[in-house]
């Protein structure tokens, strides 16, 4: 196992984002991902983060978020990285709990994660951003985990 320590206290697996889906432009490499992240089913169930024992849902602001920060220097590593953002969930470390910045939606804790990745450009942290909610307030979560919760329950 390869590990990264920069950020964390706890050692860090570098996931090898270097396959997954062929280089090409921004554009064609970013439909990639999302007829990956489609085919299997990545909105529709959520990811186990290893660290904290926790369920962890993507958005498709996950992926709109990540992609407004392309720096053209790792641009390519940012959307490799989105290809295989499950295994960087499952690898992730917890940093920190914050509150919301804004308490008045349904957001009760902000987690920040760090994961790593092996990129074309080498090894670098990626970090995670994760939202509680609140769920008495089915109207203001993230559709996908809405639908979920309908379909299965609320998790614990």
């Amino acid at each position: 196992m390869v590990i990264y320590q920069h950020f964390s206290k706890k050692p860090v697996h570098i996931v090898d984002v270097t396959g997954g889906i062929e280089t090409g432009t921004y554009a064609d490499m970013k439909s990639a991902v999302s007829e990956k992240a489609s085919k299997e089913g990545w909105f529709e169930v959520p990811h186990h983060n290893e660290d904290t024992d926790s369920m962890i849902f993507l958005t498709e602001k996950s992926f709109t978020h990540a992609y407004s920060n392309l720096r053209s220097d790792f641009g390519e590593d940012t959307i490799r990285a989105m290809a295989h953002i499950p295994e960087v969930i499952r690898d992730a470390r917890l940093l920190h709990v914050d509150d919301p910045k804004n308490p008045q939606k349904a957001e009760t804790k902000v987690y920040t994660f760090i994961g790593a990745i092996k990129g074309v450009n080498g090894v670098e942290p990626v970090k995670l951003t994760v939202k509680e909610y609140d769920s008495s307030t089915m109207g203001m979560i993230p559709e996908n985990i809405r639908t979920y919760f309908e379909k299965n329950g609320i998790m614990k």
